[in-house]
């Protein structure tokens, strides 16, 4: 309903106010962006940003600091020394301040946006460098340099394994770095509806007088504890009466129903395979056709050709701009030009999920999951934990050949350009790298992982770990290669306690 009501103001914008909405403040969900994205309220040519609130990220970073903070162990599984753990404990406020005064600072600079963004990324990943008490990185704005009988608490930190763990928290921050430029935050409208629910009783009545809220948090423990008996100590306890009839039947029938569920579940132990699907709307909520905004060409099938050749021609870009484009998008999911250009073409990521169908199977599906995925998945763990941990594997493979990473944009392929790819880097001017930081694997060096099944995409030939070649990331390389026209991938796959690398 919430999406809706904001969807159908987008509409309205241009009517009501003579205005046009390229821009919204969120937070984590991502319901109501997905669908105004969906919806184009404003056409093909205007996308709307969604920008994240400040509070949140910021919220999210400190979180995950404290956390750090508590493990006795880093995620390497080296032991973290008590005084370490202190010492990042008394900098959780420091650590919040140097990005809020980055943010200050860089935000009021004239420059260009994208310029300002690139300068905030920077300051933002250096804050633990400086409140650590390393500061070769520092700008000048920012401190002074080093101050007297400062300790440089760095190498102590990436000694015991917990500065990879920072670096990752930080990492995430900078990440959304196009978003906190704008320092923001939903603040005004959480404030408001929290008005608004207290007058209306919220979703049912206002529970949150007398005490009421606990007692039904107090009564949940106890059910939770004493099962449906919960009734009978109840009752006991205030009347020194045992209940009634009723209230011993459903007791009993309550019980009854608990012992059949646990029977059931031991003999038919084991569990149903659900099937993932990661696209589209819950079709009890509305058919998926009108959700996706999907109505019937009024064309005929010669205009349909005519209409699919004009938009293939649109796509045509000679070796001059597939050049700039690929340069001018190297921030990749940062960068808005990336993501435009991504929705009119299939990219590698897709490559492999198309090659492996069947002749028999619909394609429909497989079509909406493609053009609508990126509207329908806004992230997940693993995704998180993908961000966090890349710039990291990228460095320890750097160290490791003695290469040099480069960031890559865009490629288009140049004889068909409806095709694109956008490796993690790339290396001198023949190879890409490809990296895999998997979520199921943070436990295991990925030798480990493979053999407890953790990494399903990979497998041992010769006592070397490889990439399955009947795996969907296998067909995303052999289309990087194809587009970018380079001849060698280096495939990372990294876990906090290993690293392996495949050269395709």
């Amino acid at each position: 309903m919430e999406a809706d009501i904001i969807v159908d103001g987008f509409r309205q914008s241009i009517k009501t106010h003579n205005l046009i909405y390229n821009q919204i403040i969120g937070d984590g969900d991502s319901s109501v962006i997905k669908k105004i994205q969906v919806a184009k309220p404003y056409g093909n040519e205007i996308i709307v940003k969604k920008i994240e609130c400040t509070n949140h990220i910021l919220r999210n970073y400190s979180v995950r600091l404290r956390d750090l903070s508590t493990k006795r162990k880093s995620a390497s599984g080296l032991i973290v020394p008590g005084c370490i753990r202190t010492k990042i404990k008394e900098n959780l406020l420091r650590l919040r301040f140097a990005v809020t005064k980055a943010i200050i600072f860089r935000k009021n600079l004239d420059l260009p946006q994208n310029q300002k963004v690139k300068l905030l990324k920077t300051d933002i990943l250096n804050g633990p460098f400086h409140v650590f008490g390393y500061h070769n990185k520092c700008d000048s704005y920012f401190c002074s340099g080093n101050k007297d009988n400062e300790i440089n608490f760095v190498p102590e930190l990436q000694k015991c394994g917990v500065w990879n763990d920072l670096i990752a928290a930080v990492n995430l921050v900078a990440y959304h770095s196009n978003s906190l430029i704008y320092h923001v935050n939903n603040n005004c409208v959480e404030t408001y509806n929290s008005v608004v629910a207290k007058y209306v009783g919220g979703k049912r009545v206002n529970f949150s007088l007398r005490g009421s809220y606990n007692a039904r948090c107090n009564t949940a423990v106890s059910a939770y504890n004493y099962g449906p008996n919960y009734l009978r100590q109840f009752y006991k306890k205030s009347t020194n009466f045992s209940p009634g009839m009723y209230t011993k039947k459903f007791i009993a029938k309550e019980n009854k129903r608990r012992y059949n569920e646990k029977t059931n579940c031991s003999i038919n132990s084991r569990p149903k395979i659900k099937k993932k699907i990661i696209f589209g709307p819950d079709s009890d909520y509305g058919a998926v056709d009108e959700e996706l905004g999907c109505q019937p060409l009024a064309m005929t099938k010669e205009e349909f050709e005519n209409k699919k050749i004009e938009f293939l021609e649109n796509l045509k870009l000679d070796e001059v701009n597939i050049f700039k484009l690929e340069r001018r998008t190297v921030d990749q999911s940062s960068n808005e030009e990336w993501k435009k250009e991504r929705l009119s073409r299939l990219t590698a990521s897709n490559f492999g999920k198309i090659c492996k169908l069947r002749k028999t199977t619909i394609r429909k599906n497989t079509v909406i999951s493609i053009l609508y995925q990126s509207y329908y998945f806004h992230g997940t763990t693993a995704t998180s934990y993908g961000i966090q941990f890349e710039s990291i594997a990228k460095t320890e493979f750097e160290n490791m050949y003695n290469l040099k990473v480069l960031p890559a944009g865009l490629f288009v392929d140049f004889n068909l350009p409806f095709l694109a790819a956008s490796p993690d880097g790339l290396i001198g001017n023949n190879a890409i790298i490809e990296i895999k930081c998997p979520y199921s694997a943070k436990d295991f060096s990925p030798d480990d992982a493979q053999k407890q099944n953790k990494l399903k995409f990979m497998e041992i030939k010769s006592e070397k770990l490889i990439l399955k070649k009947n795996h969907s990331y296998y067909f995303q390389i052999q289309g990087q290669l194809h587009i970018t026209q380079r001849n060698v991938c280096y495939f990372v796959v990294w876990t906090p306690k290993g690293i392996s690398v495949d050269k395709i």
